[in-house]
């Protein structure tokens, strides 16, 4: 499809005079002699010609136009080489600059003599200054290349066909073994680019994972890159992004064609009104005996799915990862994972009612099924025929009580295969059918499951009790996660709950973010943080300690705590809490806080500072006095184990960055800051910037800025921002 290279051929211009009597004699004597020597001289910021010269000296082209060089492979590949081109050389610190700075069309050149070039290794390929600046174009990682990142590169530079066309061939030349690569609108629905899309597809035979995104492309466009996607024999994990009916009947004629199929997850599918596409979509998944994890996410108005899924679950047996969610808003989770990272999972069981409670659930291999699903599926019952499904996530599809109880009975009660649970924000559930379902839960002994999240449903404080039942139960539980049942009030069932808490070494994450307890109740949450009789890593209280009194009683109980890593109070008015800084001086495990948003004084934040926090946030806290974040930063100075602060909508102006811009020169171990929502000026940020190349950092390691909606032009600060060191987001 495409030739591999245009080579031009440029006039000899050795400076050498005893070389330039010689080519004069040649010339003479060989007027038709095609072999030449070449010297590109990219001139680079200015600086002297002389000094930022790369020749390239005795290329010769055979008969049919192939590249060759003269130098060894010795000089290719030792980093100590005077004629090295490697980016560990001594020489590599200017030579690096001027690689940054060469035009497309004249590397591409350079690219055209390392691709006819039949004596470099692997070794000088992969660690050589050309290919590090493809690689950096392309945003290529290890085995995962983004072929989206890299077309919109390719518009944002206004790179020429034939510089493409150079770069497409490189990555196929050095990137055989490729195995990952994403796949978005552009590389579809451009025709240059789907060209070029298709070629690399064709040339690449190794691909396992694939990631295709369908927004804005139409069903004609796809089907011109369909046919090179059925040619991917070895693709095990498929993505697509934006499912829509319109796609249907070419989409499976392509997983259909994928022998080697285990993963397929959409992300913002709908099916709309078409019911003869989405029954297409349901029989192929009933059909199909290779997938094991299926997950999709759709657009709201899609609950009709739930039904589907039964239908699915009720034929195919290979299917053992299930996540079926909608994207619709839910409340901010500030420190709960979210909906797409957290799986749940179901497993085979008998059907029975929910009276008839069995304590010795059979073995998988005596575990019947019980023929009910059809291949409608307008069905209303769970029931599998299996017991291998692992991870089940039913978040936010509608789920009403018939459902949970269905849920309950016919996969929670005898099931031995579950790990993990996911039934979040189903909000038509009651409070009476979530108690029926916790205690169905209690009585499966066999069941050890790893992760709960039963975050936005009407938990009520009997329902906390037996979640502290189910922990007694159950010591293979490593994660809960009961966030956001804010219209219920916990007490008594509190105090049970916290009290199980105890003598669980599994537990390590816990998170109860935004609920509604009883001050009192707090007592023996605290007392277990305190004797460090509860191994719980991570806790999350967002929104939870709603008066000074909770507050008090969980900081203080963090000064002898030696197993929190983690803590989220963020939300809650911290205000001025002696407790809390006072406990921080003493505890050396707390690795991070988030107080985000709790309306910090200036004498709490100054106790932060000589804390040993690695992490802090102290995000969306308005500092009225002007000199409160001075002081602060004036304090971190000193410190030696904050290396993650969160400055965003702290009210940060010229004053403070120029003693952040300080701080950040002196200490060594900070390297990522936040400074999001500020109204402050490119100046102050160019200012920040030139301290932090400043640092010295080991190579290893990138020092992160993050500007997200901070009204500042970076094309004032872009010069300062070409160390490669500094990540920008």
């Amino acid at each position: 499809m495409f030739k591999l290279f245009k080579k031009k051929e440029v006039p000899n211009n050795n400076n050498n005079n005893n070389n330039n009597n010689n080519n004069n004699n040649n010339n003479n004597n060989n007027t038709n002699n095609n072999n030449e020597n070449k010297i590109l001289t990219p001139r680079i910021n200015g600086a002297d010609q002389s000094s930022t010269t790369t020749t390239i000296t005795n290329i010769q082209t055979s008969g049919e136009k192939k590249l060759k060089t003269k130098l060894s492979k010795s000089e290719l590949t030792k980093s100590d080489s005077t004629t090295s081109s490697l980016a560990n050389s001594p020489r590599s610190e200017k030579a690096e600059m001027g690689i940054r700075d060469i035009p497309y069309d004249l590397l591409g050149k350079l690219l055209a003599l390392i691709h006819g070039n039949r004596i470099l290794t692997k070794e000088f390929m992969s660690t050589s200054l050309v290919c590090r600046k493809w690689r950096a174009l392309a945003r290529l990682n290890g085995n995962h290349f983004n072929l989206e990142s890299f077309f919109k590169k390719v518009e944002a530079s206004k790179m020429r066909v034939e510089t493409i066309e150079s770069c497409i061939n490189y990555f196929t030349y050095i990137y055989q073994a490729l195995e990952i690569i994403d796949i978005g609108k552009l590389c579809i629905n451009n025709r240059i680019y789907s060209k070029y899309s298709i070629f690399l597809i064709e040339s690449l035979d190794k691909i396992t994972k694939l990631s295709l995104d369908m927004s804005k492309v139409t069903l004609s466009e796809f089907e011109v890159l369909a046919s090179s996607l059925k040619s991917l024999k070895a693709t095990k994990d498929v993505t697509i992004h934006c499912m829509t009916h319109h796609y249907c009947n070419a989409m499976i004629s392509v997983f259909e064609s994928l022998p080697e199929l285990e993963s397929l997850k959409f992300t913002e599918m709908t099916f709309e009104n078409s019911n003869e596409d989405h029954d297409l979509f349901v029989q192929y998944l009933k059909k199909n005996n290779t997938i094991q994890k299926l997950s999709i996410t759709l657009l709201p108005d899609n609950t009709r799915f739930l039904n589907s899924i039964k239908t699915i679950m009720g034929s195919n047996r290979s299917i053992n990862s299930l996540q079926l969610t909608q994207s619709i808003k839910r409340p901010s989770l500030t420190s709960s994972p979210s909906s797409n990272n957290v799986h749940i999972p179901p497993s085979s069981s008998n059907s029975s009612s929910a009276a008839a409670i069995s304590t010795s659930p059979s073995s998988f291999s005596n575990t019947q099924f019980n023929s009910v699903l059809q291949t409608s599926y307008s069905i209303s019952k769970f029931n599998y025929s299996h017991d291998s499904l692992k991870e089940l996530n039913l978040s936010n599809m509608s789920m009403n009580d018939t459902d949970m109880m269905e849920l309950a009975e016919n996969v929670l009660q005898n099931n031995q295969s579950l790990k993990s649970l996911d039934i979040s924000y189903n909000k038509k559930v009651s409070s009476a059918t979530m108690e029926q379902f916790l205690r169905i839960m209690c009585a499966n002994t066999d069941m050890k499951l790893e992760f709960l999240n039963i975050s936005g449903l009407s938990i009520n404080d009997q329902c906390i009790s037996l979640v502290g039942d189910y922990l007694q139960t159950n010591p293979y539980l490593k994660e809960i996660y009961i966030n956001d049942s804010v219209e219920q009030y916990w007490s008594d069932g509190f105090r049970n709950f916290s009290n199980k808490l105890s003598n669980r070494p599994a537990l390590k994450t816990l998170y109860l973010n935004r609920n509604r307890i009883e001050t009192k109740c707090f007592d023996d949450l605290a007392h277990a943080i305190s004797n460090n009789s509860s191994n719980v890593r991570y806790l999350g209280l967002s929104g939870t300690l709603n008066n000074a009194q909770s507050l008090h009683l969980i900081c203080n109980s963090l000064g002898s705590n030696s197993n929190l890593v983690s803590l989220d109070i963020s939300n809650c008015e911290v205000c001025f809490c002696p407790s809390l800084t006072d406990s921080l001086l003493k505890n050396r495990y707390l690795a991070k806080l988030n107080v985000n948003n709790c309306k910090l004084n200036q004498k709490t934040l100054l106790g932060m500072a000589n804390s040993n926090l690695s992490i802090l946030d102290i995000g969306s806290n308005n500092f009225t006095s002007g000199d409160t974040l001075q002081e602060f930063f004036e304090s971190l100075k000193s410190n030696q184990s904050l290396y993650v602060l969160n400055l965003s909508n702290t009210g940060l102006k010229t004053k403070e960055c120029q003693v952040l811009s300080s701080l950040l020169d002196l200490n060594s171990k900070i390297h990522s800051v936040d400074i999001s929502h500020n109204k402050i000026k490119s100046s102050d940020i160019q200012c920040i910037v030139k301290c932090i190349q400043c640092k010295n950092l080991p190579p290893s390691t990138k020092f992160t800025l993050k500007l997200n909606d901070t009204k500042i032009d970076l094309l004032k600060i872009s010069n300062d921002l070409l160390n490669s060191q500094i990540s920008v987001d």
